[in-house]
């Protein structure tokens, strides 16, 4: 792969209003390489692509494309009123091709199949290669699942000449079969690649790392792994720089403090000696004088080594991005080995008569497990879960909950309602709770005071889920079993871990519907569940 400048960055300023978004005179060049863009929800990264892209103007500065870019965006709806040949840009050259079989020999045919006499061969190679051979390129953009519209968009990139590819959160909404092809392709291209995402085994295919903050932004050479490691050489740094800088601050005012109480000293010892009469009136007036000068230039001095030491720790303080992990007692969620926890027995259930989804399925989740449950998409998994609730009923067979609370968090986390705050979510789902009771429990997943005041209409993706894992694992009587649907989706990395720090210290099941084999690692699964 080349190194050489492909998209340049002059100078670039641009923000959101009352948001986190705002890049001031941002230059760099990004070069014909595999990166991936990094960040917590809300800081801009999409905005990027979006200003690289010329989707977005920038307040000021430039963006410079020096090769020629393919993109696929979060959001397809602009798309919806297209067929898929159209979404692929191959319509126009299969309906050449077909003229051209049919004997035709029109000239503005030939050039607009080119050099792509083995497009049909090669789109359908890519189309199987993602699961989507049996759909027809007829077919509306819009009546597609949402895993369907990102495999054709991906699809797209794949298939243009366009020498670097920019990506936006490609693997939301893919199977793990599709998340493994793009991986694959990813790995084996020449072509330059920008992508954000929050997937650590797709960021660890990348040769840097171009992190997004509050403040700024940073490059670090290397997969995501490498960034991990040297950021938390920096943290380690940064620490040794805090505690360096408190301990200077306090040893400051301790040194004027211990000053002022020897000058203090020194004048109650000179008025003691005046009022004995071993001096007269005009020596303790001039050594009055003395003092105050002296408290005075102790005071000068006081400010300026007081200053200095907090402007010091303040820097520090500020630069210190360290991670609060969560603690939390989780006690009660604890399930003795051996217990049957959930049994499904011979069960079948489908919505179309004759084709069964289920059929003579059995499984049973015992103890404490973890069981990840796996399939493409559209085999069933999410109506497991309904079927678990008792939201759709099996037309054979049983299912049985051993335990008796369990909790179901989806994506949105519908359990909480968002014109309430997480404090009032609490305590509606936990009537027996004091006030009180609900901050502290609220406090041990990093919800303290305000915070804990937020609406839930307000808060992120990841403080999202956060709060409502919250409120179901503080309760009195906690789940034995939580179902999980897809966790991860829509989170930022630093959202996924405070997530994955929770369920490592849960001591119930849990069924986790998910394609993130970097989380699904993390959270100790025992055992997986393909459907």
């Amino acid at each position: 792969m080349q190194n050489h400048p492909s998209i340049y960055l002059h100078n670039l300023s641009y923000n959101i209003p009352e948001t986190a978004v705002n890049f001031k005179n941002l230059t760099y060049t990004f070069l014909h390489k595999k990166i991936g863009v990094v960040g917590n929800n809300g800081v801009g990264k999409s905005t990027l692509l979006k200003l690289i892209m010329g989707e977005l103007k920038p307040i000021s500065g430039s963006v410079q494309r020096d090769t020629k870019l393919a993109y696929c965006p979060q959001n397809f709806q602009a798309q919806n009123h297209k067929i898929v040949a159209e979404i692929l840009e191959v319509a126009d050259k299969l309906a050449a091709l077909k003229r051209i079989n049919a004997g035709g020999v029109d000239v503005h045919d030939f050039e607009i199949v080119g050099d792509d006499w083995d497009i049909v061969p090669r789109l359908q190679r890519q189309l199987d290669h993602f699961g989507l051979g049996q759909i027809s390129l007829a077919t509306h953009f819009a009546d597609l699942s949402g895993g369907q519209q990102t495999r054709i968009s991906l699809i797209k990139l794949i298939l243009s000449d366009a020498d670097f590819l920019i990506f936006d959160e490609p693997t939301n909404n893919l199977d793990y079969n599709a998340r493994l092809a793009l991986y694959d392709f990813i790995r084996n291209t020449n072509k330059g690649i920008l992508v954000v995402s929050h997937d650590r085994t797709l960021l660890n295919l990348m040769d840097e790392i171009f992190e997004i903050t509050t403040k700024g932004v940073n490059h670090y050479g290397g997969n995501y792994d490498a960034y991990v490691k040297e950021k938390k050489l920096q943290e380690v740094a940064i620490v040794a720089e805090f505690e360096h800088a408190k301990a200077a601050k306090l040893k400051a005012e301790k040194s004027i403090q211990a000053s002022l109480e020897k000058l203090e000293h020194r004048a109650h010892r000179g008025r003691k000696t005046f009022l004995d009469g071993k001096i007269d009136r005009l020596a303790a007036n001039s050594k009055k004088g003395g003092s105050e000068k002296t408290r005075s230039r102790l005071g000068l001095q006081e400010e300026r080594m007081v200053d200095q030491a907090e402007t010091q720790y303040i820097s520090a303080k500020s630069a210190l991005e360290i991670k609060e992990k969560i603690h939390a007692k989780l006690s009660k969620t604890y399930v003795p080995n051996g217990k049957m926890v959930l049994e499904i027995e011979n069960l079948e259930f489908g919505f179309v008569p004759q084709q069964p989804i289920f059929k003579d399925f059995n499984f049973k989740l015992v103890g404490p497990e973890r069981v990840a449950i796996t399939g493409d998409n559209g085999s069933g998994k999410t109506t497991l879960f309904k079927l678990i609730m008792g939201e759709l009923f099996p037309q054979k067979g049983s299912i049985n909950i051993g335990v008796n609370v369990w909790s179901y968090l989806d994506q949105q986390v519908s359990i909480l309602d968002p014109e309430f705050s997480i404090i009032d979510n609490f305590i509606r789902m936990n009537l027996k709770t004091t006030i009180n009771e609900a901050y502290h429990a609220l406090a041990q997943f990093k919800f303290r005071n305000k915070d804990a005041e937020k609406l839930v209409k307000h808060l992120s993706s990841g403080e999202r889920i956060r709060a409502g894992l919250a409120c179901v694992l503080m309760s009195n009587q906690p789940p034995q079993l939580l179902l999980l649907d897809e966790p991860t989706n829509h989170l930022d990395v630093e959202s996924i871990e405070a997530l994955e720090n929770i369920l490592q210290q849960y001591q119930g099941a849990f069924l986790v519907i998910s394609h993130d084999q970097s989380f699904l690692k993390e959270i100790a699964i025992a055992k997986f569940l393909e459907l």
